[in-house]
């Protein structure tokens, strides 16, 4: 349920976007960071609404060690 309205909140900033309002409006409007304003805005603008869009934990992509540091160093994740 929580993962459903945090999109919802997500879709409204979109509007907001489309209406010309910065992200520190749309951040005190709905109470977030400016922070999470900043980058729904960024997000919308390259990908439009879909972009905001909640995505599972199956579907995100797995983070890649840094170059040079084995798992072994890291307990093998």
């Amino acid at each position: 349920m929580e993962r459903v309205r945090r999109e919802r909140v997500r879709f409204q900033a979109a509007e907001m976007f489309a209406a010309g309002m910065r992200p520190p409006q749309v951040a005190h409007a709905l109470r977030v960071s400016q922070k999470s304003a900043y980058a729904w805005c960024a997000a919308w603008r390259e990908g439009g609404t879909d972009a905001l869009h909640s995505s599972s934990a199956f579907e995100r992509p797995w983070l890649t060690p840094c170059p040079g540091v084995s798992r072994a160093h890291h307990g093998g994740w």
